[in-house]
C-alpha cells in the first residue's frame, strides 16, 4: 500500500474521512494508557491541544464544531 494519495481523484466525504480518522488515531495514541482501577480524568486545554497538533484556536473549533474532534474523549 503507497503512502500517496492522489487528491485529484478524491471526492471530499472521502478526504474529510481520512482527516478524520488520522485526528482520532492521533488522540488515541497521545492519551495515556489507564491504570486498572484508576478513575482520574485527565482533560487537555484548548492550548495544549493546539500546541500538540500544531493548529491554531480557530481552527481547533471548526474541529470541533464540524464534529470532527469531541470535546471530549470517553474513556
Amino acid at each position: 500500500m503507497s503512502d500517496q494519495i492522489n487528491l485529484s481523484t478524491m471526492t471530499i466525504p472521502e478526504l474529510q474521512e481520512i482527516i478524520t480518522n488520522s485526528v482520532k488515531a492521533a488522540l488515541m495514541a497521545w492519551s495515556p494508557p489507564q491504570v486498572a482501577g484508576m478513575e482520574e480524568k485527565k482533560y487537555l486545554s484548548r492550548k495544549d491541544l493546539c500546541d500538540q497538533f500544531g493548529i491554531a484556536y480557530p481552527t481547533l473549533d471548526r474541529l470541533v464544531k464540524s464534529g470532527v474532534l469531541p470535546t471530549y474523549l470517553p474513556t
